[in-house]
């Protein structure tokens, strides 16, 4: 199953006549948890600095790492305020546009179609409501 947006996760498994989960379907899900727990067991996100001016959030890695899944997520107790934002990865001394998307939210993990290679992430804010608040920033 997949979602989109703030869509729900629905796993959509009922229990059996005796009110348990069938046993396959138990051990599905522990394998599913462990699969998640381990791909998101290693942020590699190490510090984050604001341009406000500027609309760009610099993000700095462990190193030159791997990046397939980077999370973002608005502070939601101030309110869902961007519009639309790009991230931007160094690769060979140049920044490039590796995503785009529209609202952030609570929560928005963003997929790269391809894992890149680098050191440094930018998230850049094209278009918000007023004043935005990120209030995390992963990438695994």
């Amino acid at each position: 199953p997949s979602t989109k947006g703030m869509g729900g996760f629905s796993l959509n498994i009922p229990p059996d006549k005796t009110g348990n989960i069938n046993k396959i379907d138990s051990i599905t899900l522990v394998n599913f948890k462990s699969k998640l727990d381990q791909l998101f067991s290693n942020n590699l996100v190490v510090s984050t600095n604001e341009d406000k001016d500027d609309a760009i959030i610099n993000i700095n890695l462990k190193d030159k790492s791997e990046v397939s899944i980077i999370e973002l997520s608005e502070d939601i107790l101030k309110g869902q305020h961007i519009e639309a934002f790009e991230v931007l990865a160094l690769v060979d001394n140049k920044y490039n546009t590796i995503c785009k998307g529209t609202t952030i939210g609570y929560k928005r993990l963003l997929r790269l179609g391809t894992p890149i290679q680098t050191n440094n992430l930018k998230l850049k804010v094209l278009s918000s409501r007023g004043d935005y608040f990120i209030k995390d920033i992963k990438a695994f």
